[in-house]
């Protein structure tokens, strides 16, 4: 479920539903993994596998290598973006070359017929940056870089063309002056009329815009790029758990103008998890497909793009926007040892000097009280990939959610609700070190509906079914389930546990 090309670590992730089929292709960018076997032009190209339920992938040979060496797009090419024209696939990336060290870039177009063989367009470039705006080969920016890349291509909602969102980098003295996003409109697919920037931040916040995407969410448009800690930015997201964000703006109209709701980031993590966005429309309902970060030799301070993850909705009360839990995923539930009103038998399960706390098993509930420390109750049920779930009421106190992935009493993780920090995390038990924290508004005396799915090393937490955090450990391995309660008095209803099959195991070898 979690993919990943073979011998290769996977980021940006983008792709078209094949015409005539029920076959979602995806193309990605690639890195090999050590003792990889893919020769370096093969690493370089597009990788390419496609699926029918957005959760088994079939891998496809890699595609649309670079250019020779020596003409412009000899490097690996970078984002881009798919549409379907008149019977033809278009496909726009970004282009590098070797001669400026990758720091200038090109808008590239191929087409193909099949999806399987790309002819690059003849005239390319097809779009490089307007010089009434943006930096240019003739003017660039400061070391040299000319950005012009992650093209976003969709058909025009009130005129016939297409409209184009990508980035480019106006002049400035520091970096993060320059960072924007900037428009193009084309009806011929060929020529490219670029607009003044439609997202700027008079915050300077980024050094570095990228990944666009560009869809209709009711009766409103939505306009999402990423940007994280890297290349001279710091504490961007004002909350140092956070080092990576998809940020998104919502406007009336494709062109705009584009506002930014508070609170606008759909994904927002420490390290990749949670990188590269992109949405599609699957049987009525938009999802969205991002990678998740992996981990060099298991070392918690050295993340970097690893695997694309499991869908999830994209939904919106108008004006916000959000990631939610998608029930496809239960096409790969094998069993549910616990669900609802039928509770196993308590495990006793403790660390050395945890507190015993007051727990009570009745009428389909558990109830947890503790004053001065935190307290976990188990049951006999073991999960190492499953989907935990739980309404939890947390009465007073500060803290309280589900527990999971222990091999023994003093190793494991949990999913927990902070009131008191008004954090929703993921921590490594028993000394309680934070994996993630992300802010989340709670409430006492409110019933929140906490979902965990772990999938190896990968935890995904819903608060009512919206994504909080996402987040990778390495800690733990199967073992029994149950919940926390930290200085709180909380309940724990319809609790449910479900067995997740199907599962390709991601091999994570160890590097130098």
């Amino acid at each position: 479920m979690l993919f990943h090309g073979t011998g290769i670590y996977q980021w940006d992730s983008f792709g078209i539903r094949k015409r005539g089929t029920d076959e979602f292709h995806i193309f990605y960018l690639q890195a090999a993994r050590p003792g990889s076997t893919l020769t370096e032009e093969q690493v370089n190209s597009w990788g390419h596998a496609y699926s029918t339920n957005l959760l088994d992938w079939t891998e496809l040979p890699a595609t649309l290598p670079p250019m020779p060496k020596g003409q412009f797009g000899d490097m690996q090419s970078w984002t881009g973006s798919i549409v379907d024209h008149e019977g033809k696939y278009y496909f726009y990336y970004t282009a590098r070359s070797a001669d400026t060290g990758g720091r200038q870039q090109r808008i590239f177009l191929a087409t193909s017929d099949d999806l399987m063989t790309w002819e690059p367009y003849a005239g390319n470039p097809v779009i490089t940056p307007d010089a009434r705006w943006y930096d240019t080969y003739e003017n660039p920016g400061i070391y040299g870089c000319v950005d012009c890349r992650d093209p976003m291509v969709v058909k025009h909602d009130k005129k016939p063309g297409y409209f184009c969102v990508f980035v480019p980098r106006t002049p400035s003295e520091e970096f993060q002056q320059g960072a924007v996003l900037a428009s193009a409109y084309s009806e011929d697919m060929i020529h490219w009329e670029q607009t003044p920037p439609i997202i700027s931040d008079p915050e300077h916040r980024f050094t570095i815009i990228e990944m666009a995407d560009l869809f209709k969410l009711g009766d409103r448009w939505v306009l999402t790029w990423l940007s994280d800690n890297r290349y001279g930015s710091r504490d961007f997201l004002g909350d140092y758990f956070s080092s990576c964000a998809t940020y998104y703006a919502v406007a009336d109209h494709i062109e705009g103008p584009y506002r930014t709701p508070e609170g606008n980031t759909l994904l927002r993590s420490w390290g990749f998890n949670g990188y590269s966005l992109r949405t599609l429309d699957w049987k009525g309902e938009k999802l969205a497909l991002y990678v998740m970060g992996g981990q060099v030799a298991g070392h918690p301070h050295r993340p970097r793009m690893d695997v694309l993850g499991i869908p999830k909705k994209v939904l919106t009360d108008g004006e916000s926007v959000w990631l939610g839990w998608w029930d496809g995923i239960r096409e790969k539930v094998v069993d549910t040892p616990i669900c609802a009103g039928n509770l196993p038998a308590e495990r006793p399960f403790k660390a050395p000097y945890e507190n015993p706390g007051r727990w009570c098993a009745e009428n389909g509930a558990v109830t947890g009280q503790t004053r001065y420390g935190w307290s976990r109750y188990f049951f006999e049920s073991e999960a190492e990939n499953f989907i935990l779930t739980a309404n939890i009421t947390l009465h007073s106190g500060v803290a309280a959610g589900l527990t999971f992935l222990h091999t023994q009493p003093n190793t494991g993780l949990c999913a927990f609700m902070d009131v008191k920090a008004q954090r929703v995390g993921v921590a490594v038990l028993d000394g309680f070190y934070i994996v993630d924290l992300q802010p989340m508004q709670l409430e006492l005396g409110r019933t929140y509906e906490m979902r965990v799915m772990v999938l190896e090393h990968h935890i995904d937490v819903f608060i009512d079914g919206r994504l909080i955090v996402q987040c990778l450990s390495h800690v733990g391995g199967k073992g029994p389930v149950g919940m926390i309660a930290d200085r709180a008095h909380a309940t724990f209803a319809d609790i449910s546990l479900e067995l997740l099959g199907g599962y390709r195991e991601i091999v994570m070898p160890e590097e130098n």
